[in-house]
């Protein structure tokens, strides 16, 4: 699933892809990866909330994983909100 929606986003289909991700997060709730990578795909598409929900959600199923706590920083920082709460 990873490859086919990466496959979409290079051919800038970004809905379709988003789609597919999501759906694959309903299968796998409890993958911060997944849930990071339809972060990005949200934050593309300028749906910033959905965003914000699956970064927070990676954070919060891997708080250890640091890519996942920079992730949400650097987003928020993209965004206008502090850093941290």
């Amino acid at each position: 699933e990873f490859e086919a929606g990466l496959g979409l986003i290079q051919s800038a289909r970004l809905v379709d892809a988003r789609v597919l991700w999501e759906a694959a997060v309903q299968r796998h709730p409890e993958s911060a990866a997944l849930r990071f990578d339809v972060a990005a795909v949200c934050e593309a598409m300028d749906d910033l909330n959905a965003a914000r929900d699956h970064l927070q959600a990676a954070v919060r199923i891997a708080p250890r994983e640091r890519r996942f706590v920079t992730g949400l920083e650097l987003f928020r920082r993209r965004n206008g909100a502090p850093a941290r709460n």
